[in-house]
């Protein structure tokens, strides 16, 4: 897909899911394509370009969990195993966190969110 023809879907898929903003990132070939479309939000109209920031929280965990669960599937991680590795939770600091536990929690990025609210500050 070229990046004219990826810029062209963006809109027009934006424009008929009445969409105020959105950024769409392609990795593919070795190379990097992005296309954006629309404004931040309806209250706030800044436009939308490559390095808008966005707060996603807990929607990574979808994406997470369905890369767990296939890679689970095909054999190459144990679900029920132990997270070695420190995570942010009182069973962790016990030893006792899996993968399970561990998907389940939040982290905080401070930099990310002081970064955003700068980016809304100065736009």
């Amino acid at each position: 897909m070229t990046q004219l023809m990826l810029s062209d879907f963006v809109e027009t898929t934006s424009k008929k899911f009445n969409i105020p903003g959105v950024a769409v990132g392609v990795w593919a070939d070795g190379m990097e394509s992005y296309a954006c479309h629309g404004v931040t939000s309806v209250d706030n109209a800044l436009p939308i370009d490559q390095d808008t920031l966005y707060i996603i929280a807990s929607v990574t965990k979808t994406f997470t969990a369905t890369t767990l669960m296939r890679l689970v599937a095909e054999g190459k991680v144990e679900l029920n195993a132990p997270v070695r590795r420190p995570v942010r939770s009182r069973a962790s600091a016990e030893g006792r966190a899996d993968r399970r536990q561990s998907h389940s929690i939040e982290p905080a990025q401070p930099h990310l969110r002081a970064r955003l609210e700068s980016q809304r500050r100065h736009r």
